[in-house]
């Protein structure tokens, strides 16, 4: 048994795939992200509040499905804008 595991411990690194620390994104992943977002900035979250939403969903079927909920905004002091934000200013946004 100590020939068999001292064996395997020797040939181990040769059966090993390569492995990656952020092989869980990719590069094309982020530029799609990049791509699709409305605004792209570097900043801090200054102020935010919460506000009750509605959402009415028609299902085609002349049903309708009503949602509630709560919406949070925003408000961000902005320090770098890189896509879709005209001034350094504060940028109030929902998510």
């Amino acid at each position: 048994m100590k020939i068999f595991a001292a064996i395997l411990f020797i040939i181990s690194p040769f059966l090993m795939e390569n492995v990656s620390a952020c092989s869980c994104s990719s590069i094309a992943a982020i530029y799609d992200s990049y791509n699709g977002a409305e605004a792209v900035f570097i900043g801090k979250v200054i102020d935010s509040k919460d506000l009750e939403a509605e959402e009415i969903l028609n299902t085609g079927e002349g049903k309708e499905i009503k949602f509630e909920g709560k919406e949070r905004i925003f408000n961000f002091e902005v320090k770098e804008v890189f896509k879709g934000i005209k001034k350094k200013s504060e940028k109030q946004m929902s998510l």
